[in-house]
């Protein structure tokens, strides 16, 4: 029983399967009908194929006459049916467009995005600005600010504003409008170092300096050793251009040049050596000789009359062998990295460099004299800051007092030569006494060196009464190319007494004993000349004796020419060169051996050569 139930199922199961799936009504129905055809008799089970093939012949007429009587319908729902297939075929074509789009589609959608991302910001940027226009406003101003607060120099002020935008940069780095008025403002911050330097170049007071240099340590622009060779050069530009103001060629002399040189730069340099050490503040030992302690200006201030008595009289008692280049104090040495003793040998090599070329502009002694003071004072007032070069003025006063000297010995020399070139060598030239005059007349043919002896002797005995006095001596009146000479040679001498000193003796020396002897040449080849000339007018008159002269080549001129011209020789050498010899020992102020022997042998040969 149980299988033929279970047999009946799968029966059901298998018959329905093809039929199930339309809807849930349909299933229901067929299902219900199975099972009642399951349940029915053979006989109905064999009628039943005609009783469904009668069904469906009734249902086909009732579809006909339903057809006939809608076949409008019909034929409208078939039309509506074919246009809805060509729409779903159309709507399926663009949905494969809309496909194919997607993509590019998609891509603008995120451009589109992207971009409205981006103006969106812009707009947000644009209002907050908005909103922060006046602090905008403030920052943007911040470099014409910056730059009128310069301009009017109110630079604590100008500090401010920069420090301010210094610290807005690192709190926005990435700001473009910071940025920007950050470099302005940096551009501002080197003009104005260029405006404090400019004031550095110009007359201004310590506490000046202490301002400026302290704006430009806020400003941060430089390190400490280009911040102090900064300073130097800008008030070695002050001092230089100052000095180049004060020097007047056209309408000055050269010893007031020299003068207002050596007052300008001992005033500037002093200042400036202050102002440094003020300013920088270097650890000195005020008592090692800086100038700076208690101890050396008490030094100083004792010493201060004997130190000016030095300065103008023995200026050049300083040994010119010193390889010194500058005194500098060991304080000054001590100073940062010696930046101020290289600026102190630059600005001493400069005044040395002026110095030099006036001195030989200067024609006088006693101008000389003043201007090796004022040198040496100046000197002497600068070693109270480290700075003292007296050492290096002596060569270069040295060089120009020898080269006064050798102007004034040449001058001497030269109007000696003129004098010589107009000198008659006869008798009425020399006003002699009666008792030699008659000697001479009586000698007429005796030997020439008598009388010259004679009058040698009696020259010998007036110079030997005035050995020990500096008076010249009367008797080269006789001989006016002597006199004139011997004023020359004085002349000279004084020229130079006031600022000679031990150092430049034997250079002096040498050169006044070459001068005695040129004198000495050019009074004989004067002599000679003369002669010549007058064996030249023998000849043309026709004197026989003028002619053997002329034939043999002997210069011997009368007696009378020839006594003259030994007398003077004795008196050159006996009486103007022993004169000058203890002028020139008096002057020098050193006693000194004056080479006499190469002066009387030159002499003595002339007298022989003419005897």
């Amino acid at each position: 029983m149980e299988d033929a139930e279970l047999a009946g199922a799968e029966l059901r199961a298998l018959v329905a399967a093809p039929l199930l799936g339309t809807s849930s009504e349909d299933d229901a129905r067929v299902r219900r009908y199975l099972d009642e055809l399951c349940g029915a008799g053979t006989e109905r089970i064999m009628r039943e194929p005609h009783v469904v093939a009668a069904e469906v012949d009734r249902l086909q007429g009732v579809l006909e006459d339903v057809a006939c009587a809608n076949y409008r319908a019909l034929i409208e729902s078939f039309d509506a049916a074919g246009a809805v297939r060509d729409g779903f075929s159309r709507l399926r074509g663009a949905l494969q467009d809309s496909l194919q789009l997607l993509p590019e589609l998609s891509e603008h959608v995120r451009t589109f995005s992207t971009s409205a991302w981006a103006q969106n910001e812009k707009r947000r940027v644009k209002a907050s600005a908005l909103h922060e226009y006046a602090h905008v406003l403030e920052l943007l101003e911040l470099p014409s600010l910056m730059l009128a607060l310069t301009q009017s120099e109110h630079f604590d002020e100008a500090l401010e504003v920069a420090a301010y935008v210094n610290k807005l940069r690192l709190l926005v780095r990435n700001e473009p409008l910071v940025q920007l008025v950050h470099l302005e403002v940096q551009a501002v911050v080197r003009r104005m170092v260029h405006q404090l330097l400019a004031f550095l170049k110009q007359p201004v007071q310590l506490p000046a300096c202490l301002r400026l240099v302290g704006f430009l340590r806020r400003l941060g622009c430089m390190s400490e050793m280009r911040l102090r060779r900064t300073f130097l050069h800008c008030r070695g530009e002050w001092m230089r251009k100052s000095l180049a103001l004060s020097a007047n060629p056209a309408t000055a002399a050269a010893q007031a040049r020299i003068v207002h040189l050596s007052d300008d730069t001992r005033a500037m340099v002093f200042e400036i050596i202050t102002q440094y050490r003020a300013v920088f503040g270097d650890d000195e030992d005020d008592g090692d000789g800086s100038g700076t302690g208690d101890s050396s200006r008490d030094t100083l201030s004792a010493g201060r009359r004997r130190d000016d008595s030095e300065a103008a009289g023995n200026g050049l008692s300083l040994r010119s062998g010193s390889n010194t280049a500058m005194a500098m104090s060991k304080s000054a040495r001590k100073s940062y990295t010696g930046i101020l003793c290289d600026w102190a040998l630059k600005v001493v090599g400069e005044y040395l460099h002026a110095l030099e070329p006036l001195l030989f502009d200067v024609l006088d002694g006693a101008n000389l004299a003043t201007a090796l003071q004022q040198s040496m004072y100046c000197g002497q007032s600068l070693s109270r800051v480290g700075c003292d070069f007296r050492p290096l003025l002596v060569p270069i006063f040295a060089n120009a007092i020898t080269s006064l000297f050798k102007r004034h010995l040449q001058a001497a020399l030269d109007r000696f030569g003129a004098l010589l070139d107009e000198y008659r060598w006869t008798a009425a030239a020399v006003n002699t006494s009666g008792n030699s005059s008659s000697g001479s007349t009586a000698a007429g043919g005796e030997d020439a060196t008598r009388p010259e002896t004679r009058a040698g002797s009696e020259v010998g005995e007036e110079a030997g009464a005035q050995a020990a006095s500096l008076l010249p001596p009367t008797e080269l009146l006789q001989f006016l190319p002597l006199a004139v000479l011997l004023n020359g040679l004085i002349g000279a001498l004084n020229e130079v007494r006031q600022c000679c000193q031990e150092t430049l003796v034997v250079v002096l020396r040498d050169q006044l004993r070459v001068t005695l002897i040129q004198g000495a040449e050019a009074m004989r080849n004067a002599y000679e000349a003369a002669m010549r000339a007058s064996l030249r007018d023998g000849d043309g008159s026709g004197d026989p004796r003028s002619t053997k002269l002329a034939s043999t080549g002997s210069w011997h001129a009368n007696s009378v020419d020839k006594r003259h011209f030994l007398a003077m020789l004795r008196a050159y050498e006996v009486l103007l060169v022993p004169h000058i010899a203890r002028a020139f020992e008096h002057c020098v102020a050193v006693k000194h051996s004056f080479p006499h022997e190469p002066i009387r042998a030159s002499l003595q040969k002339m007298a022989t050569m003419h005897a």
